[in-house]
């Protein structure tokens, strides 16, 4: 099998004997030879980026079905078992590193994405609310963030 720069070189060649030839026919046959090795090479191309892209997305997805195993029910959101504890210990309101391990029910179900999940209202208030920033899916409860209850996702 030839490399690109080899059949390059061939059609390159081919060319040249073409031109010295002086073959008005041979000439414009091989033209056509370099333009359709150039489409080739496009194509070639354009397909290796659509792998790569597949590839990612692949990855992406792989990478989203462990994260969905690795979450469970808080609250009617999903939370990181890895950050329940640290949820569970906290008074809110809760911190923007623990909010990006807070996810909207919702669009995890029906769309299979994993949307952190925003503050909405503040403490100050007697409720708290967090809000989905894709779908604007609410979650209320009081101050003590413990009223949730778990269960598996």
């Amino acid at each position: 099998m030839f490399s690109y720069t080899e059949i390059r070189q061939m059609v390159k060649d081919i060319s040249d004997a073409a031109k010295k030839s002086k073959n008005a026919e041979l000439l414009s046959q091989t033209f056509e030879l370099q333009g359709t090795f150039l489409d080739l090479m496009s194509e070639n191309q354009d397909l290796k980026d659509q792998v790569r892209d597949l590839k990612d997305q692949l990855a992406n997805l792989s990478q989203q079905k462990v994260d969905r195993d690795m979450l469970v029910k808080f609250h009617d959101m999903f939370v990181d078992k890895d950050m329940l504890q640290t949820i569970k210990s906290t008074s809110v309101p809760f911190s923007d590193e623990m909010l990006e391990h807070m996810y909207c029910s919702k669009c995890l179900q029906e769309k299979d994405s994993m949307i952190s999940m925003n503050v909405l209202r503040p403490v100050e208030s007697d409720s708290y609310t967090l809000i989905c920033p894709s779908c604007g899916y609410m979650v209320y409860f009081g101050k003590d963030p413990n009223r949730g209850r778990v269960s598996f996702f």
